[in-house]
């Protein structure tokens, strides 16, 4: 059977996602960022359109086209392997062309001041509750500033075999202040000097529109001076507020997905992220990537001083988010967990032994 010349075949665009709103379903595409209440009717032919079916186009099918909820080809997507939902998120963060204009330096000099001088000038940091707060002594940083950059850089090498031992709380301060604290003091001299948003926060590591949306959150095991707990460091004072006691081995283990070779560590530096400092830049999901561009910044600063102090370093991103955001007493939302550096002393040893014995075992049967 011929099929009529005046059928067509439309596919959905992958791009696009539905919610239900109190106005119904909404779709959303996540590359243009464009949203589209929709009538029954259209959600119906869109499902339609789902199939391996031709049909007429009537006044909905332009709709849809001209919306971009409906493609007149098959997107091919077979360069993808990750799974449906990484695929989404990585259109969501995409900036395409029709978002980004290009500008002339004018206008892009124009578009910063007053975007600048919009922003309200005072944007205050979360602070958690606190059973303690601990001074920590004055960083001294010798250490740290007779090392190398190349040294570190060299040196620096995961570690999954700790043994346990105590690290100074010398240690932890300069490396908390260093890599967290204020070591170009607060203002940001240049930024004020012009006046425009003075909100700015300096750091040893870069942030977006420098709002320094991510903090630092410790479960410390053995630290010389601390009492095991759950801490948040407040770099305004250079001090730790106990938030949660007690913290032990299997604690940590259990909040890294039982990654059991952290056993020995002395201490876990979990980054944490701040919503509404992200916010404040940008509601959009590129602002939301940035979270991870930050914590990667932080994150490997920390190891870098944490080596200088001759510290054994392990980096992870895998972990038990709730559980992690219980104890440190972030809603999980608004403020939430990102990665963790975890520190002690022990020796230069990737693979732990109950891993060799394992894989051992394993070629040898």
């Amino acid at each position: 059977m011929l099929r009529n010349n005046n059928e067509k075949k439309l596919y959905p665009n992958p791009d696009v996602i539905f919610y239900l709103a109190d106005e119904g379903i909404v779709a959303v595409n996540t590359l243009t960022k464009e949203e589209y209440d929709l009538m029954d009717t259209y959600f119906s032919r869109l499902k339609f359109w789902n199939g391996q079916r031709s049909d007429k186009m009537n006044a909905i099918d332009v709709d849809l086209l001209a919306g971009d909820l409906v493609l007149e080809s098959l997107a091919d997507r077979s360069q993808w392997e990750g799974d449906r939902l990484s695929e989404l998120f990585h259109t969501a963060t995409r900036n395409p062309a029709i978002m980004v204009p290009s500008l002339s330096e004018e206008e892009a000099a124009r578009q910063f001041v007053e975007m600048s001088q919009l922003k309200q000038k005072k944007l205050e940091r979360f602070i958690p509750p606190a059973i303690d707060i601990i001074k920590l002594p004055e960083p001294h940083l010798k250490v740290i500033h007779d090392t190398s950059l190349f040294e570190v850089c060299k040196n620096r090498k995961t570690s999954r075999s700790f043994n346990g031992d105590p690290v100074a709380l010398s240690h932890l301060s300069d490396l908390l202040f260093m890599s967290f604290g204020y070591i170009h003091g607060k203002e940001w001299e240049e930024i004020a000097a012009e006046d425009l948003n003075t909100v700015s926060e300096r750091k040893s590591s870069p942030s977006g529109s420098g709002v320094q949306a991510c903090d630092a959150y410790l479960a410390v095991v053995s630290i010389e001076g601390l009492v095991p707990g759950y801490y948040h460091y407040r770099a305004d004072g250079h001090e730790l507020a106990l938030l949660t006691p007690e913290c032990d081995a299997a604690a940590i283990s259990h909040s890294v997905c039982d990654q059991f070779w952290v056993k020995g560590a002395a201490c876990g530096i979990f980054i944490t992220v701040d919503m509404n400092r992200v916010w404040y830049k940008s509601d959009l999901a590129r602002a939301y990537a940035y979270v991870f561009l930050e914590a990667g910044h932080i994150s490997q600063t920390t190891l870098l001083n944490a080596t200088a102090l001759g510290l054994k370093t392990w980096l992870s991103g895998s972990m038990r988010d709730e559980f992690v955001a219980e104890k440190f007493g972030l809603d999980g939302w608004r403020h939430f967990p990102v990665t963790s550096v975890f520190i002690g002393h022990g020796i230069e040893d990737a693979v732990p032994q109950k891993i060799r014995e394992t894989a051992l075992e394993l070629r040898q049967g």
